[in-house]
């Protein structure tokens, strides 16, 4: 097993070859070494790295997330974050899904990770496919 400070000195490096070279990396190591690989996502793509995203990859975003999967990963996110998306839906739309989210109560910390995991996934997958766009250096710096 790598230690954490390697796999943090190895995030790093895979952080300044930029998302699409790091992620062609992952993908490799992920054939052979699942569990380091899964580590090291985690690592490099965040939740937060989604506030990089503009207004056209909002709404691409929006079109394919689950609604219940993005209450609960707003529920555990910065106001920022849950107004970057709010802000992408109609008034009736947003005002459902705040709705949604104070119905969650104190989701257990496990189930918003999860949610926001997910989001990223799919932004990575939209990002893959072209239909959504990432700044780079907000990635890097985030």
């Amino acid at each position: 097993m790598v230690a954490m400070n390697g796999i943090s000195n190895t995030a790093d490096r895979l952080t300044s070859l930029g998302r699409a070279a790091g992620q062609e990396v992952l993908d490799s190591l992920g054939e052979q070494h699942p569990e380091l690989a899964g580590k090291l996502r985690d690592m490099l793509f965040t939740f937060e790295m989604l506030k990089a995203l503009d207004n056209r990859s909002v709404q691409e975003v929006l079109k394919e997330v689950d609604r219940a999967s993005l209450a609960m990963a707003l529920k555990g996110a910065e106001l920022e974050m849950q107004q970057l998306f709010l802000s992408g839906m109609s008034e009736r739309a947003s005002q459902m899904l705040a709705e949604e989210m104070e119905f969650l109560g104190a989701p257990k910390l496990q189930e918003i990770e999860a949610a926001q995991r997910a989001m990223v996934d799919l932004v990575l997958k939209l990002e893959k496919d072209g239909r959504v766009t990432l700044e780079e250096a907000a990635v890097a710096a985030g």
